[in-house]
């Protein structure tokens, strides 16, 4: 079937990427897609890349907006989509040859999204992730998103193909929050799904880069946002099968664990500028949470966190802090 694939890039400051992108996209053997350029407001030569690419291919459209980040620009881009199918990809990660072909052989289901794997590529490593092969409904989806979100292959859009007629009003990319919205509106997608293809075949790659990540940008409220994805996880499973248990899976408490760490990691940012008793009640206070005594009670976190975690975090926290400041000073050289 020769179905016109919507294919959106929203694009930032991404000039030295941008051209790898592009031709990922414009040298695929299925021809039937347009290319959406969305420049959110970019300082560099990327909205000068994009109009030269527009001049030269009649298949991509450019758009120029003001700076209002990647959800604002992805949602700007899903309004403007003509296609009965659209898809993700990011500014500074590339198509594998071939990809779009892959899934438009399956377009023949007529499923309401289609899932497929990634190649993880980092600065000294690769990756495939990929699902396995499958057509599920809501009755059987549940026991897939478990895996699919244990594979990190549930959270982001750029591995999917998704159907135009089911985008509404209140399915798009919240733009008041700056972690979490690709999980955010994939869930609020997949809960209005009949039908779900999983294919076990890597078509995108992901470039792997450290700009923004968990370990160099501060968010203040970083554990209530991960407590909201629990939820919105819990949420989503529930809606597919609606006898789970969640208090029966492990695997999403090993996820939660580690989003225990990844907030008690970021009481010592750099950027935290609160006082040592005010972080001492930040910890306290992931610590006190049902989640996390919940957390405690079905898994062994066998780390520092251990000491925090089970009751002895007044002297775990002490040491911890006390032992990210000499380590920051080391690296002062003060």
């Amino acid at each position: 079937m020769f179905e016109l694939i919507s294919i959106i890039v929203p694009v930032y400051n991404a000039a030295l990427y941008l051209k790898d992108c592009i031709e990922s996209i414009l040298s695929q053997s299925y021809v039937q897609f347009e290319l959406i350029l969305v420049d959110d407001g970019s300082t560099d030569q990327s909205g000068t890349i994009c109009d030269q690419y527009m001049q030269k291919d009649e298949r991509v459209r450019v758009f120029h907006l003001q700076n209002g980040g990647v959800s604002a620009a992805r949602n700007f881009g899903m309004k403007k989509a003509l296609g009965n199918y659209f898809m993700f990809v990011d500014s500074d990660d590339e198509m594998e040859p071939g990809a779009l072909h892959e899934v438009a052989q399956d377009f023949i289901q007529n499923a309401d999204v289609y899932i497929f794997g990634m190649k993880v590529v980092g600065n000294q490593s690769e990756e495939i992730i990929v699902p396995e092969n499958g057509i599920f409904d809501e009755s059987t989806f549940g026991d897939m998103y478990i895996e699919l979100y244990k594979k990190f292959i549930i959270n982001s859009p750029v591995n999917k193909v998704f159907k135009k007629s089911l985008i509404s009003n209140n399915i798009c990319f919240p733009i008041n929050i700056s972690l979490g919205e690709d999980l955010n509106f994939c869930n609020a997608y997949l809960r209005n799904c009949k039908k779900i293809v999983t294919l076990n075949k890597a078509l995108y790659v992901y470039k792997q880069r450290d700009s923004g990540s968990l370990t160099t940008r501060y968010y203040e409220n970083l554990f209530t946002i991960y407590q909201a994805h629990y939820w919105d996880v819990v949420k989503t499973i529930k809606h597919f099968n609606p006898q789970w248990d969640r208090t029966n899976c492990r695997e999403l408490y090993v996820m939660y664990s580690w989003y225990i760490k990844q907030a008690i990691n970021m009481v010592s940012h750099p950027q935290n500028k609160k006082n040592i008793i005010k972080k001492y009640m930040e910890v306290r206070k992931i610590c006190k949470a049902e989640l996390t005594k919940e957390c405690v009670v079905h898994i062994k976190i066998k780390s520092i966190y251990d000491i925090l975690l089970k009751k002895r975090w007044a002297i775990g926290l002490s040491f911890y802090l006390f032992a990210s400041r000499v380590k920051n000073a080391c690296r002062s050289g003060k």
